[in-house]
């Protein structure tokens, strides 16, 4: 979770764009990414001259060619010659200083266009940097010329956030974090029907495939890379020591181990995270997504997944697909890849070829047929996909259902929420999770999947709304789901959740630093108020809760300011009894001496508002500012204390009274450090809110009224004794230990449908039920035993059903007939 302050100038910087006319998020998240991306460049070619290697900003005269882009006067191009120089002028530095978009427009990104050829003449085709130049070449700025102080105030800004870019720091998390903050403004991606898959249902889908270190990943229609990106994570985390990872309330995983060179080199290669999606604006974000997640040289490729574009040798090429592809489109059947879907039954062909047309033009359907093709044997799919794909009627849902029950293995099938999409869309989804495998040699075999776990998950800690607000402390099925299916033997009415707490985080920076010299060593960490001060609860760490730290500092604070209130009004003494020896009159002597100690005390607060400014952080968009929170309750209290204590010495003064038992001090003061030790103690309570994960789902002590998650079998045979084959020689269905006879399987099986006769199915079994897999069709009914009739009315009861069902069973008949 970042801090308000970043969040802060992430708001601001899509405010920038916004203003300026692109309301587009999508354009705006584009022309942030040139600019990270140019940014990126002049840190990669430091890199490259290191390494013996041209500048990229070097000359473009190769030989007799000629430079043919345009140049700034900086560049030194030579007019009456044509003799290039170089493009400095492209470097980020530059560009920081000149802050135009002419500048960028007319020579910076016609420059960038041209990289791509640029490093293939100057190192040929091995130029590691090509695999993300050609990303760029149709780059184009968009902001319009006359916003010249919008653009130098943006990149300010992204200079700012993006500081540690292609540096390869530990700060990669953070640039990454902001990235993906960034991406929550996108709403939608337009013409594909794309839209952003909330991060913690793609962990947990993740979470199901357990995706194995070295294993090659794919998201076939990838967008802003979310699966890619949080599949990186889940593998830092299995080389991250258990005890170091601090999970959020969603489960965001932080404190991961940065990767070694080596492990990059084996694990985090582009090639073992690729992505496709049609969208050049889409494939350009995730291609910078992946980057800032430590990604060298990303595989995302422009292309449509499903078109003959994809090629063949991509076929059985990958141990994992996460997607949550495109629902109610439709492709072209002419452009449909000819060999990794299967044709239409019907034998009707695609006009003007003599190919067989495929089975569907649908989407939906296609990509699963398309996942399938691309798995290796044994390599696992997660898929978020429409309601309709698990029970449509159409010939290719059942073929397609069929398929994945039979021949591979379908492991679970789980329903979500129909808000969970929103803003974006309140379609109804599921998760489908399977397995391929070697198809099976005969089509009476037993299918592969022996049966299906099934879960109907209705909250997922956020409103169901187009708000989609956090709930960190409500029921969260998600964390029951992924118990139950990680452990089978789980009871199913019992509820797993974890414990949610709170703790309060800070990034440990210069100023953190500055105020606290005991945290040098851990700067750049981001540590919660436990870890930042271990010793100052008598010894002790402060409380991670961060009410429960905010107790004992502001009582600590509150003490030691009324001390620092105690000791100034004696030291203001002196003024107060000069001023009242100046005067007879005893109501002149009241007031000259009030205003004596007023005085003093105003430079008092003073230099208290002054030092609160640099020490306590303000809050952003109303979050954080929690020790001027603190303070000012201190304040309050404090207050009441120093005028009472300022009325007793005035009474002293003016009446001659003793002072002995009254207080104060006359002792000198160094005020300005006092003040700013106080402060200090309130700024321990400063940073941002988060609600953290700290522990394991544990089952709570109320059971759950019905149970969410079930199984349901693939194929159950029903026993008829009566059943014998041809000859006679075998009788009944099953042998004396109950196992179904293969010679009944074959004379049940149609070898012109290649199907089996239902009839001899049980009818709760998903095989007689068209291969529905929608959860609900196989939830177990349980009976409340409340409050229950007595036996003759539930008869009765029976009797009315029956003969509602009968009248209706009527209708429908003459419906059918007439029609």
């Amino acid at each position: 979770m970042l801090s308000p302050k970043i969040r802060s100038k992430v708001y601001s910087l899509w405010t920038k764009f916004w203003s300026s006319g692109m309301t587009n998020p999508l354009t705006s998240i584009e022309q942030i990414t040139y600019l990270i991306f140019l940014k990126q460049l002049e840190i990669l070619d430091a890199e490259r001259i290191e390494n013996g290697l041209h500048s990229i900003y070097s000359s473009r005269d190769f030989g007799n060619e000629k430079c043919k882009l345009p140049h700034h006067g900086d560049d030194n191009y030579d007019k009456d010659n044509e003799i290039c120089h170089g493009h400095a002028s492209c470097k980020w530095s530059v560009i920081k200083e000149k802050g135009s978009p002419i500048h960028l427009r007319d020579i910076v990104f016609p420059w960038l266009r041209e990289l791509d050829t640029t490093l293939k003449k100057l190192s040929g085709e091995s130029d590691e940097l090509l695999s993300t130049t050609r990303y760029m070449e149709d780059a184009f700025f968009q902001l319009p010329k006359e916003k010249e102080r919008t653009l130098q105030a943006a990149i300010k800004t992204i200079d700012e956030l993006f500081q540690d870019v292609g540096s390869r720091s530990a700060n990669a998390d953070l640039m990454g974090d902001i990235f993906e903050h960034m991406l929550e403004r996108i709403q939608s991606s337009g013409q594909n029907g794309q839209f952003r898959t909330p991060r913690h249902i793609i962990r947990f889908l993740i979470n199901l495939l357990k995706p194995e270190l070295g294993s090659k990943i794919l998201d076939p229609a990838v967008g802003t890379a979310g699966f890619l990106v949080n599949s990186i994570q889940y593998l830092r985390e299995q080389l991250t020591p258990p005890e170091q990872i601090v999970y959020e309330w969603n489960g965001t995983p932080h404190r991961l181990k940065n990767p070694t060179q080596e492990e990059i080199q084996q694990y985090f290669t582009g090639q073992n995270f690729v992505g496709y999606d049609m969208d050049r604006t889409m494939v350009r974000i995730g291609w910078m997504n992946l980057i800032l997640h430590g990604v060298e040289n990303p595989k995302i490729e422009r292309r449509d997944a499903l078109s003959q574009s994809l090629p063949d040798e991509e076929s059985i090429s990958y141990d994992y697909i996460l997607a949550n592809p495109p629902y109610s489109g439709s492709i072209d059947k002419g452009d449909i890849h000819r060999n990794r879907f299967p044709p239409n039954p019907k034998n009707k062909r695609i006009t003007g070829t003599d190919d067989i047309e495929p089975i569907t033009d649908k989407t939906e359907l296609l990509f699963i047929w398309l996942i399938l093709d691309l798995l290796k044997v044994g390599g696992k799919a997660a898929v978020i996909v429409p309601e309709g794909l698990l029970f449509g009627s159409s010939l290719a849902h059942k073929a397609l259902r069929k398929e994945l029950l039979l021949e591979h293995k379908m492991h679970a099938v789980i329903s979500l929420p129909g808000g969970v999409f929103e803003p974006y869309s309140g379609v109804k989804t599921s998760i489908i999770y399977f397995e391929k495998c070697e198809p099976r040699t005969n089509k009476t075999d037993a299918p592969n999947s022996e049966k299906v776990w099934f879960y109907e998950i209705t909250a997922d800690g956020y409103t169901l709304d187009k708000k989609r607000t956090e709930q960190p402390n409500s029921d969260n099925d998600i964390w029951d789901a992924q118990y139950k299916y990680d452990n089978e033997t789980s009871n199913p009415k019992t509820y797993y959740q974890p414990e949610i707490s709170p703790a309060r985080w800070r990034v440990v920076d210069d100023k953190v630093v500055e105020l606290f010299p005991h945290l040098a060593e851990r700067e750049g960490e981001i540590l919660g108020i436990d870890e930042r001060f271990p010793t100052e609860n008598n010894g002790e760490p402060l409380p991670a809760n961060p009410e429960e730290a905010k107790v004992i500092i502001t009582k600590k604070g509150t003490s030691q300011l009324k001390q620092m209130y105690h000791d100034f009004v004696g030291q203001a003494r002196a003024d107060a009894e000069e001023a009242n020896a100046n005067k007879t009159e005893k109501a002149d002597k009241r007031r000259v001496v009030k205003k004596a100690f007023d005085e003093k005390l105003k430079e008092l607060i003073r230099v208290i508002k002054e030092q609160r400014e640099k020490i306590l952080e303000e809050a952003y968009n109303r979050e954080g500012g929690f020790g001027r929170q603190a303070f000012k309750i201190s304040q309050d209290e404090a207050d009441s204390y120093i005028l009472d204590l300022i009325k007793k010495w005035t009474s002293a003064i003016v009446n001659d009274e003793s002072l002995t038992g009254i207080g104060g001090s006359d002792t000198e003061n160094d005020w300005q450090t006092e003040v700013m030790d106080l402060l200090k103690i309130f700024a321990q309570l400063d940073g941002y809110d988060v609600m953290l994960k700290s522990s394991p789902p544990l089952p709570q002590e109320e059971l759950l009224e019905t149970r969410k998650g079930w199984y349901a079998p693939v194929r159950v045979w029903v026993e008829q004794e009566a059943w014998e084959n041809e000859d006679g020689s075998i009788k009944g269905s099953h042998d004396a230990n109950g196992k179904v006879r293969p010679e009944y399987i074959t004379a049940q099986f149609d070898e012109d449908k290649e199907e089996l006769n239902t009839d001899a199915l049980d009818i709760d079994c998903i095989e007689a039920n068209d291969f529905n897999i929608s959860a609900g069709r196989y939830k177990p009914f349980e009976l409340e035993i409340d409050d229950i009739e007595p036996p003759a009315e539930i008869i009765k009861a029976i009797q009315g059903l029956e003969k509602e069902i009968l009248v209706g069973l009527d209708s429908l008949l003459t419906m059918v007939q007439e029609n």
